[in-house]
């Protein structure tokens, strides 16, 4: 009977330790900006009391927070706005992005004092619904993660940047960048 007891409480803790996805989804779309740093300071130069360009700032230059939640009506506006580069991600390379984006209690190797500028975002669509936002700093090689309880504190030491990077890249415009040059 032990035996059989400790069996079972092994096969629990193995399933319960299976890596996650962040979220449940069905649909991917990745949206990008090809602007630098440079030109992003040129423009907050010109337009200070902007009330667009206060959305474009809070979407690009590091505000780790915005949204706050998956239900920001401004959100997917000011993406379709100032994120010109819009890609549907074939539904084929759906199970690619369900194996990076996923918990996997790792903890960083490195810290990084680069300031995230989010030139890509990712919205995770299930039955036409946001399930998820990711948005990317392949520069830095950070993230924010909008719409998961999973830890996304290990996202990278396993490669994911690269897998990621291999993946988006495939279908950006000729000319356009995941990192600023």
């Amino acid at each position: 009977m032990k035996k059989i007891l400790s069996l079972c409480l092994l096969l629990i803790f193995l399933t319960g330790c299976e890596q996650q996805p962040f979220f449940d989804f069905d649909n991917v779309t990745h949206y990008h900006s090809d602007i630098t740093q440079e030109e992003f300071s040129i423009l907050k130069n010109k337009n200070t009391n902007d009330k667009n360009f206060e959305l474009f700032s809070a979407l690009l230059w590091g505000h780790y927070d915005y949204p706050r939640t998956i239900h920001n009506t401004k959100f997917i506006g000011g993406v379709e706005q100032f994120y010109p580069v819009k890609i549907e991600i074939n539904p084929d390379k759906i199970v690619q992005f369900k194996e990076i984006f996923k918990s996997n209690n790792l903890k960083p190797d490195v810290a990084t004092l680069c300031e995230p500028f989010y030139r890509d975002i990712i919205v995770f669509k299930k039955s036409g619904q946001i399930t998820g936002i990711a948005k990317l700093c392949f520069g830095c090689q950070q993230l924010a993660i909008i719409g998961t309880d999973e830890n996304a504190e290990g996202f990278g030491e396993n490669g994911e940047w690269k897998k990621l990077q291999t993946l988006l890249s495939e279908k950006l415009p000729e000319g356009s960048n995941l990192t600023e040059e």
